[in-house]
This record gives structure tokens, sequence and C-alpha cells, in this order.
């Protein structure tokens, strides 16, 4: 009955990374809301620097969605061999 949930706690470990991401990503998210309202409504940093920091950022954010991608493709490839 139970044996799906319990063998090696595959299911168990996929539904605590699951909650840990989501987590990781709204404690993240909810903190680059906070931090680039704040630049953006701070009138006395100079337009260079705001544009330098989000441009940081978003170039931040693209790096990491394209590694998680790659390291995922990489993930069903190694599992489609077994």
């Amino acid at each position: 009955m139970y044996s799906g949930i319990y063998r090696g706690g595959s299911y168990i470990k996929k539904i605590g990374q699951v909650i840990l991401g989501l987590s990781i990503f709204l404690l993240i998210g909810t903190g680059l809301y906070y931090f680039l309202s704040s630049i953006l409504q701070d009138s006395s940093m100079s337009v260079v620097i705001r544009v330098g920091i989000i441009g940081v950022i978003l170039g931040l954010i693209i790096l990491l969605y394209s590694l998680i991608k790659e390291r995922m493709e990489d993930l069903k490839d190694d599992n489609s061999e077994y």
C-alpha cells in the first residue's frame, strides 16, 4: 500500500525539493521586487547606475535559468540511458 511512497523515498524527496524550490523562488522574487522598486524610486541615483544594476540582475536571472534548463536536460539524458 505504501511501497511507492516509502521505497527509496523518491516521492518524498521530490515533494520536498518542489516545496524548497518554490519557497526560495518566492523569497528571492520578493526581495528582488522590493530592491528594484527602491532603486527605481530613488531620484538621487544616476540613471546609468540604475540601468547597470538592473542589467546585472537580469543577466544573472537569465544565466541561472539557462543553467537550470541545461541541468534538467542532462538529467533527462542520463535517466534515458538506463
